[in-house]
């Protein structure tokens, strides 16, 4: 892959591994637009409470199973 970013456009490359050979040309680049800046805020944001979500997910795991835990679904039924 690194290959392939580091070509020019019409400029072939080939890579091996274990499951065969590779062969690739490149035809073009395109550039990407530079999205708007409320859009990048917007997005930052986002990414920012799904990762504090996914902390969260993993502390906890890590905790059930440092400190195994059984829940009694009958009698949080009786106080609930």
């Amino acid at each position: 892959m690194a290959k392939l970013f580091a070509a020019k456009p019409g400029e072939v490359v080939t890579a091996a591994d274990a499951s065969g050979s590779y062969i690739a040309q490149l035809t073009k680049v395109e550039i990407p637009e530079t999205p708007p800046p409320n859009l990048i805020t917007d997005l930052g944001r986002e990414l920012t409470r799904e990762m504090g979500g996914d902390l969260t997910a993993e502390y906890t795991q890590a905790l059930r199973r440092r400190y195994p835990v059984e829940i009694r679904r009958e009698a949080v039924d009786r106080l609930f």
